[in-house]
């Protein structure tokens, strides 16, 4: 029964037009109570058509994190993700967490999954404890020894590796990395 109104008040939207953020906000919190990932698509289509673009990315992140990716619809999360013209930690995090609890590292790359991190810092957002955790978890699904050799020289990578060992307590590969850089600096 709540699918099928959810699927009326879709429709409604469509026989109306542009909709409000509000509006918008409140379908968004319908699709993922019920869990409906074709309505969520339609109604990112209603956005997408209408170019709708949401002040806050809470939107965007309800359905990238709360629906898409528990979906299983990774593409669909990652296209979400990167047309999003407001960005917060919150979306970065949900991507690389995606990622890593879909067991799908090996779409990511662990080379990736640091130049993830190094986005989130491009894009003027500090990384916290959980995007270390999760780049951390895509990584470790692979070789440590695969990871060293897709990072070159560059030594902020070469760090960033070694803080998330270091931070997640595995001292030992954090020494590992520490002793493979071959460009040191003082942040290492």
């Amino acid at each position: 029964m709540a699918k099928q109104n959810l699927r009326q008040a879709i429709d409604f939207l469509y026989s109306c037009g542009l909709a409000t953020s509000d509006s918008y906000m409140c379908h968004v919190l319908f699709c993922v109570r019920a869990n409906d990932f074709v309505q969520a698509k339609r109604l990112q289509s209603h956005m997408q058509l209408h170019l709708f673009q949401p002040k806050v990315s809470f939107i965007h992140n309800h359905q990238h994190l709360h629906l898409f990716t528990k979906c299983g619809k990774l593409s669909y999360a990652r296209d979400l993700f990167d047309n999003m013209t407001h960005r917060d930690i919150y979306s970065w995090n949900s991507l690389l967490s995606a990622y890593a609890k879909l067991g799908l590292v090996e779409d990511l790359h662990s080379s990736k999954a640091l130049k993830i991190l190094v986005r989130i810092q491009e894009d003027g957002f500090q990384p916290i404890q959980y995007s270390d955790v999760n780049a951390l978890q895509a990584c470790s699904k692979l070789l440590d020894l695969k990871l060293a050799n897709g990072c070159g020289d560059n030594t902020f990578i070469w760090n960033a590796i070694t803080g998330v060992y270091a931070k997640c307590g595995d001292i030992h590969r954090a020494r590992w990395f520490f002793d493979q850089m071959t460009h040191k600096n003082v942040v290492s």
